[in-house]
């Protein structure tokens, strides 16, 4: 509205009125503006008492008239809390000072609210504790505020809420008061009950939510402090107890056998988030894969684990052992959910699978032993056979891919006991060996699925041969693969299929004009077949003892043959390509370069004029050569083609005739007063200013301008003055004085800048 600021303002119209509605005020375009520029009658107005109540009550508890626009149903309760986020520091008084207004704050939890009405009161709370608060929380503190926000979870403004309380940057003893507040107000055990069968999907979510960000807030400052102690509110939320609840709703079945996969998938985000932010150096994943986690790995392999080990909020790895002690039931849980379809089963395997190798990249011996337990009961071999019966389940393959690699690359003290157990009990390599075989004899009805099963097995058993070289216990596993007899024939397979896929650098390329792949050697033409079979012939005689006899002669030429930086590798659709010269026909509007080029070109004037047969020196001779500024002067003087000399004054001309003194200029204004209609607009000079004297107003003292004498100016050329590059070496003056038109030239400007001064 800033262009109506030469009008007066309508909300000061509407404030001198003698009857002013609420609604009117709220009606009003200048109502926010004027807040935020402090206008105390406006903000007089808004703080009286029955105002202020009535304005909090149509923020969070008018009722919506389901008959109008969506767009106006809450246009008066949104206005209504921009007015207390507005940072008025009058009007953030007036609320805390009325117990009224606050009441209608926590009265708004008491009954049924959707998501719009819940972002109300976030934002208004929460502006309220930005702008104070201490009075915010003391009065909170008195009332069953969090209980009630927990009872409204499934808003995610509630959970914003809720963690904005205890994650601001406030003085540090109010923090400690909203830490023990909360835990006294029973968010702990709201958010552990949240995840439960009934409650609403959208809730689980809202409940991992406050959780994790909670946990991974409070961890992060204890990483950055020099204090370590940790609160009450961490240490109720990382506790053995509630973490056991949580994993036990995970598990839990309805009467069908079925988990409730919402709850699984948040629970295992929740668990991941206990884990990363327990710092874990030289994970297996960041050795295998590179991942390069913030505060979790640091590359390589130090001589000593424990010189890199730090501090660490967890150090008793509570989560890994209450998913340890868990595994067994996962895994049964696992293997009896892809026995279904999986459009029954769902995907609550792919999680608590998930569990399993987020344990086993935390290099903790005492998960990697209730793993193995787990494995006497459920042998790995049997989800390993169910990998092979749906090799269509490829995230079903990665997961148990890494079950098996990162106890290989894990770095435990002690050692991990599962990588006995893959040898000894597993007998993992007699097991991939059996299996090979077997699939590369019998096909499958699909070659896909041919395919992805001998490509995990293949894969699986690379995973032996890196750790082998590469890993924390290679001294280990080199040991242990040396006595096991079927590794010998499994290595050479291994080998093999690592050569048979090993990518070429121009064995295969893609074509950008079809789908398919193809091989380059396949579509190259005879003459380049034969340019190849010469190359290889001569890199062989350049790098070793040739095998054969170079070729006495080669069907092309060296200089023709396809090098490898010029053989073309894939083809180039080049049906997007355009003609573009119609575009440049006479008819078409684009500019006549050549009319351009003349109208820019260096012209002569009607003093001077060159024919077509005459250039500057320097440019093309009739052969087609650059000539030189000396010899197109000397090929100039020999045919006397070049007549513009004629017409200077003092110079006979080739009829004999001799121009007269009076008609010599500069000084001869008479026969340069009129346009001879050739265009040159002629100067008027003034003979005054260039008989000798000395010029020092307009023109440096250097240069010396003299009037031309016959003598000098007989032998002058236009070619001579035109190249500037043999004249400047003398004095300044000399570049003057060797040519006529410059005098005339910078006579005429002299005497324009004196004429102009004399005016003055």
């Amino acid at each position: 509205m800033f262009w109506q600021n030469n009008e007066e303002n309508s909300l000061d119209v509407l404030l001198r009125s003698e009857e002013i509605s609420l609604s009117a005020v709220l009606d009003n375009a200048y109502t926010l503006q004027e807040i935020r520029n402090g206008n105390q009658n406006l903000v007089q107005y808004l703080i009286k008492d029955e105002i202020l109540v009535e304005i909090m009550a149509i923020a969070l508890h008018s009722t919506v008239d389901a008959t109008l626009p969506v767009k106006e149903q809450y246009k008066y309760p949104n206005m209504c809390t921009e007015v207390f986020s507005t940072f008025s520091t009058e009007i953030t008084n007036a609320v805390f000072g009325s117990e009224t207004c606050m009441n209608l704050i926590i009265t708004c939890l008491d009954k049924p609210m959707n998501s719009v009405v819940a972002s109300f009161f976030c934002k208004i709370v929460g502006n309220l504790f930005m702008r104070d608060a201490k009075k915010c929380v003391d009065f909170l503190i008195e009332t069953p505020f969090v209980s009630k926000c927990i009872d409204h979870l499934e808003h995610g403004a509630i959970g914003e809420l809720l963690f904005k309380l205890v994650g601001s940057p406030i003085d540090p003893e109010l923090v400690q008061v909203i830490n023990q507040w909360m835990h006294d107000g029973g968010l702990v055990e709201g958010l552990v009950s949240a995840f439960s069968p009934s409650k609403h999907p959208q809730e689980h979510y809202v409940a991992c939510y406050v959780y994790s960000e909670i946990v991974g807030y409070f961890r992060e400052v204890l990483y950055q402090s020099e204090e370590k102690g940790i609160n009450c509110l961490l240490e109720a939320l990382t506790s053995e107890h509630n973490i056991s609840r949580i994993m036990d709703s995970m598990l839990q079945r309805d009467e069908a056998g079925f988990l409730n996969e919402s709850i699984v998938a948040e629970g295992m985000e929740l668990m991941e988030k206990l884990l990363e932010t327990n710092t874990v150096w030289q994970r297996p994943s960041g050795t295998i894969d590179g991942d390069n986690r913030v505060d979790t790995w640091m590359g390589g392999i130090p001589e000593s684990f424990t010189q890199v080990q730090g501090w660490q909020p967890d150090p008793e790895r509570i989560v890994e052992k209450v998913i340890g002690s868990k595994s067994e039931e996962i895994f049964k849980g696992v293997l009896s959910d892809l026995e279904r379809e999986p459009s029954i089963g769902g995907n609550s395997w792919k999680y608590l699978l998930d569990l399993i190798v987020e344990i086993l990249d935390t290099n903790w011996s005492p998960s990697h032993l209730a793993i193995r337990n787990a494995f006497k009961n459920v042998p790995l071999t049997k989800l390993l056979d169910v990998c092979l019966a749906k090799p269509e389940l490829n995230v079903l393959h990665r997961l148990v891919h890494k079950m098996v690699e990162y106890p290989l690359f894990s770095v435990c003290t002690p050692e991990s006991p599962l990588i006995v157990y893959l040898f000894n009990d597993a007998d993992v390599i007699s097991y991939m060996r059996k299996h090979l075989t077997e699939c590369l004899s019998t096909p499958l009805p699909s070659n896909l699925a041919q395919i992805s099963k001998r490509s995990f097995l293949f894969h699986l058993g690379c995973s032996f041969q890196r750790a082998r070289m590469n890993g924390g216990n290679k001294e280990r596993l080199e040991a242990i693969l040396r006595a096991c007899s079927k590794w010998h024939e499994l290595s050479s397979d291994l080998d093999a299929f690592t050569d048979r896929n090993k990518m070429a650098d121009t064995d295969r390329a893609p074509s950008f004009t079809s789908s398919r792949t193809y091989n380059v050697e396949m579509d190259i033409t005879p003459q380049q077949a034969s340019n190849q079979m010469a190359l290889l012939t001569l890199h062989e005689y350049e790098s070793t003892n040739p095998s054969q006899q170079l070729p006495s002669h080669f069907d092309s030429s060296l200089s023709s043959l396809v090098t490898p930086f010029d053989k073309q590798c894939y083809s180039v659709d080049t049906r997007v390509s355009m003609d573009i010269t119609p575009a440049f026909k006479k008819n078409d509007s684009t500019a006549d370069e050549t009319s351009f080029e003349n109208l820019c070109s260096l012209k002569w004037s009607s003093m001077g004029d060159l024919t077509e047969e005459e250039e500057w020196p320097g440019e093309k001779n009739s052969g087609g050569e650059y000539e030189s500024s000396e010899k197109s002067e000397r090929s100039a003087r020999s045919d006397n083609s070049i007549r513009s000399g004629e017409d200077w004054p003092g110079i006979e001309s080739t009829s004999g005739e001799v121009k007269r003194k009076e008609d010599e200029w500069p000084g001869a204004r008479s026969s340069l007063k009129k346009d001879d209609g050739s265009g040159f607009a002629p100067l008027e000079w003034d003979t005054n200013q260039i008989k000798g004297e000395q010029l020092t107003d307009d023109w440096p003292s250097s240069m010396d301008v003299s009037s031309p004498s016959p003598s000098s100016q007989s032998g002058a050329s236009p070619a001579v003055w035109a190249d500037f590059s043999s004249s400047m070496g003398g004095s300044s003056s000399d570049w003057t004085s060797s040519d006529p038109a410059m005098a005339g030239i910078v006579s005429g400007m002299i005497s324009a800048s004196i004429e102009k001064s004399s005016e003055c």
